[in-house]
C-alpha cells in the first residue's frame, strides 16, 4: 500500500501527518521499503523541529515555537473582516486603502527604501577594522556631513572665498569663467554636459548636451551681495532664468532625441560658446577635433540661448547668474537650512506636507553621490549574507526551472516554438550582486587615491565635484564596472536589457519586509518572486520587438474587462497578463519546494491562512506596494485577476456559487465570457 505525505497547511510542522491511498494493487517489498523509508523521513523531521522547539520553549516561555513570523508591515495591512472569495483586495491591504480617494497610500515611504537607508547608514557609522582606503574616506566624508555646527560656521565663508578665486566677480570673459566651472565644479549654467558609450559604437565614448536643469534662484544675499544690491541683481537674475527657460522646448516629445552632429556644425548653429574650448576643458583627458561627433538635445534651445548671451549688455549679471548656479550645485554642502528654503520655493503645487529630511538620510545621500561603487559595496557586504545569497540564488534558479516546465507541458503551441522559446529562456542572463573582491577594491582605492577629504565638508564637496567626471571616465575603462549600466544594487526593481538578453536584480529587491532570511517562503515566493517569473516572462515575450509566443495575453485582459465591468482602465495589457503568468509560475515553484521540504512551516501570527493562502496574499499587497499613488481601481483590476486563477479558488475554498468564482455555476458571470477565459 503506497504512502502520501501530506503538509497540514494550517498547523505547525509538528502537525505532519500520513495518509493512505486505498490498496490499487498487491504490496511488494519494493513499495513497502520506499514506504518505510518515507516514514522514516518525516519522523526524523518531526523529531528534529520538536527537539527545537522544546528548546525554544524551555528558553522562552513567550516563545513562538521557532515559527517564522510574518513581517510587521505585511501583516498590519491585512483585514481579516474582509472576504478573500469575493475581496481579494480588501482583505490583503484593506488597512492600506483609501477607496473614498481612489488612492492606494501608506503613511511611511516605500519600506523596502526605508530598510536600504536604514542598512547604508549602519554601513557608515558603525566602527569597523581592516577597511580599504576608499572606505575610509567614505565614512569620513560621511562623518564630516554630520557635522551640522561646523557647516554652519563656515560655510558662507567658504562659498564666497571659491566664488573670488574661480573671478566670478568681475570676470569679462564668461567662456572662460563657463569652462573653469563646468571642468572643476560640475556646474552647467546655460547648458548640460553628460558622458555616455556612444550608442553606434560602445567601446568608445560620446558627449551628450542637453539643456541645463532651471531652478529657482536662492536668496541673493547670501552669493555676497550689499543689502542695497540685492533688488538690482535679483531682479535680472531671476529674468535671465526665465528667458532660457521659455526657450526649451515645452514638451520632450517636441525633442524626443538626441542628434547627432560635428563640433563644428554645432559651433556654426551656437556660435556665443566655444564648444571645442568648453568640451576639451570639461573632459581634459579625451582628445578633441572640430569633426568629432557629439549628440545634442534640443539643439533650437542651444542656438538661442548662445544668440542671448552673446547679446546680453551687462557681463555682471550674468556672472551673477553663474553664482546663483554654482550655489545650487554646492548647496548640500551649506547651511541646510538654505536647502530647506530652497525646498519650500520649489514645492509642488499640490499643497502636498513633505515630511524634511533628516539630516542622516541627507548624508547618506551625498556620501552615495562622492562615493557611488564604495557605498553600494558596503551595501552588499552587509545586506547580503552567504546564507541570503543561496536562498536568492536558489530561488531564481527554481523560478526558472518551473517557467521551463510550463513551456514545456504547453500543448497549446507546436513542438517547434516550444523548442525555440526553450532554447530563448536559456539565452537570458540573469544578473544578481556579489561581494566585492579584492580586486575590485584595490580599483575603487585607486579611483579615489586623489580624493582628499579634510574635516569641512565644503571642501571635501568641492573635491567630489572636482573629481566626478574623472571617475566616471574611468570607471567605463573597467570592464568589471561596466554593469554598472544595469542599474544599482540599491534600487528595488529589476532592470531588463533585451538586446542584451540580461535581467538584473538588485540587491535591493532582497531586503526586508519583503524579503527576509527568516520569512516563510510563502511570503517571497508569492511576492519577489512573481516579479522574477514576470520579468523572465516579459523578455521571453519580448513584446516590443513582437517576438512574442504567447498569444493569450489580449484575450486574457478583456476578459478580466468584462468580468470587472470596467472598460475605462488603460492598463497595460502585455504587463498585466505576464504578471498574472509570473504568479502561476511563482506558484509552480512554490509547490515543488513545498513537495521537497517537508519541514516548511506556517506563520506564528497568522495561522488562520495557510502557507498557499499566505502566497496569494502577498502576491496582492506586492501590487498595492508597486501601485503607489496610482488609483485603487487600478490595483482592484491587476488584484482581481486572481479570481481567474483555479489555484487560488481552490486554495481558498471558494464556494461555486461566488460571483467571483468562474470555476463555479458559470451563470453568475456575464454570458460574453467563455469558460476557455479562464486557462490562459
Amino acid at each position: 500500500m503506497a504512502a502520501e505525505l501530506k503538509l497540514v497547511d494550517n498547523g505547525t510542522a509538528e502537525q505532519l501527518c500520513l495518509q493512505e491511498k486505498a490498496p490499487s494493487r498487491p504490496r511488494s517489498w519494493h513499495v513497502s521499503r520506499k514506504r518505510f523509508v518515507v516514514i522514516l523521513a518525516t519522523f526524523t523531521c518531526i523529531a528534529v523541529v520538536g527537539s527545537l522547539t522544546i528548546i525554544l520553549l524551555k528558553m522562552n516561555r513567550h516563545s513562538t515555537g521557532g515559527l517564522p513570523i510574518l513581517p510587521a508591515w505585511i501583516f498590519s495591512t491585512i483585514n481579516s473582516t474582509k472576504d478573500p472569495c469575493e475581496d481579494i483586495l480588501g482583505f490583503s491591504c484593506g488597512q492600506q486603502l483609501n477607496i473614498t480617494k481612489m488612492k492606494i497610500h501608506s503613511k511611511s515611504p516605500n519600506p523596502g527604501q526605508q530598510q536600504i537607508f536604514e542598512i547604508l547608514r549602519s554601513s557608515l557609522e558603525n566602527s569597523s577594522t581592516n577597511l580599504s582606503s576608499a572606505e575610509e574616506k567614505a565614512k569620513k566624508f560621511y562623518y564630516v556631513c554630520s557635522n551640522l555646527s561646523q557647516i554652519i560656521a563656515t560655510g558662507r565663508l567658504a562659498f564666497r572665498e571659491t566664488i573670488k578665486k574661480i573671478g566670478l566677480t568681475n570676470s569679462t570673459n564668461i567662456n572662460a569663467v563657463l569652462q573653469k566651472i563646468m571642468k572643476d565644479y560640475n556646474t552647467y549654467p546655460f547648458f548640460k554636459l553628460n558622458l555616455v558609450f556612444d550608442p553606434q559604437n560602445t567601446s568608445k565614448y560620446a558627449i551628450q548636451i542637453d539643456r541645463p536643469e532651471f531652478h529657482f534662484e536662492p536668496d541673493i544675499k547670501f552669493l555676497g551681495v550689499s543689502e542695497g544690491e540685492t533688488m538690482k541683481i535679483a531682479g535680472p537674475v531671476l529674468a535671465i532664468t526665465s528667458v532660457l527657460r521659455s526657450m526649451a522646448s515645452k514638451k520632450e516629445t517636441d525633442n524626443p532625441f538626441f542628434q547627432r552632429i560635428t563640433i563644428s556644425e554645432l559651433q556654426r548653429n551656437a556660435p556665443g560658446i566655444n564648444w571645442l574650448e568648453c568640451l576639451q576643458a570639461t573632459f581634459e583627458s579625451i582628445s578633441m577635433k572640430p569633426s568629432d561627433h557629439v549628440y545634442v538635445h534640443d539643439l533650437p534651445y542651444l542656438t538661442n540661448m548662445s544668440k542671448y548671451i552673446s547679446e546680453y549688455h551687462k557681463i555682471s549679471v550674468l556672472n551673477f547668474y553663474m553664482i546663483a548656479s554654482f550655489f545650487q550645485t554646492v548647496s548640500p554642502a551649506l547651511d541646510p537650512r538654505f536647502t530647506q528654503a530652497k525646498r519650500k520655493i520649489t514645492k509642488t503645487s499640490d499643497k502636498s506636507k513633505e515630511e524634511p529630511t533628516p539630516p542622516w538620510k541627507k548624508c547618506v545621500f551625498d556620501t552615495h553621490n562622492a562615493f557611488g561603487p564604495v557605498v553600494e559595496a558596503m551595501f552588499i557586504q552587509d545586506s547580503i549574507s552567504e546564507k541570503k545569497q543561496k536562498m536568492v540564488t536558489e530561488l531564481v534558479n527554481e523560478i526558472r526551472s518551473a517557467l521551463q516546465t510550463m513551456i514545456v507541458n504547453n500543448q497549446l503551441t507546436s513542438e517547434k516554438t516550444r523548442k525555440a522559446t526553450l532554447e530563448r529562456l536559456k539565452s537570458i542572463t540573469v544578473h544578481l550582486d556579489q561581494q566585492t573582491s579584492a580586486e575590485e577594491l584595490n580599483v575603487m582605492d585607486t579611483l579615489y587615491s586623489e580624493f582628499i577629504v579634510t574635516d569641512s565638508y565644503f571642501e571635501s564637496y568641492l573635491q567630489y565635484l572636482k573629481f566626478a567626471k574623472k571617475w566616471k571616465m574611468e570607471r567605463m575603462k573597467t570592464t568589471s564596472w561596466q554593469n554598472s549600466s544595469l542599474g544599482s544594487p540599491l534600487s528595488t526593481v529589476p532592470y531588463r536589457s533585451h538586446e542584451k538578453k540580461i535581467i538584473y536584480f538588485p540587491a535591493g529587491m532582497f531586503q526586508e519586509p519583503l524579503f527576509g532570511e527568516d520569512y516563510p517562503r510563502a511570503v517571497y515566493y508569492g511576492g519577489i518572486g512573481t516579479v522574477i517569473a514576470e520579468e523572465l516572462i516579459i523578455m521571453l515575450a519580448d513584446f516590443e520587438n513582437g517576438l512574442s509566443s504567447w498569444s493569450a495575453s489580449q484575450e486574457f485582459l478583456n476578459c478580466l474587462q468584462v468580468q470587472l465591468q470596467n472598460d475605462t482602465i488603460h492598463i497595460d495589457s502585455h504587463k498585466t497578463w505576464a504578471e498574472r503568468k509570473g504568479m502561476e509560475v511563482a506558484y509552480h515553484a512554490y509547490e515543488s519546494r513545498l513537495n521537497t521540504d517537508w519541514c516548511e512551516s506556517s506563520l506564528a501570527n497568522l495561522e488562520s491562512l495557510t502557507k498557499r493562502q499566505m502566497f496569494f496574499v502577498t502576491y496582492a499587497q506586492i501590487i498595492c506596494e508597486t501601485s503607489g499613488k496610482a488609483s485603487a481601481v487600478e490595483a482592484e483590476f491587476r488584484v482581481k485577476g486572481l479570481y481567474n486563477s483555479f489555484l487560488f479558488q481552490r486554495e481558498f475554498g471558494c464556494s461555486a456559487k461566488s460571483s467571483r468564482n468562474p470555476y463555479g455555476e458559470m451563470q453568475h458571470l456575464n454570458s460574453t465570457i467563455s469558460a476557455e477565459c479562464f486557462h490562459y
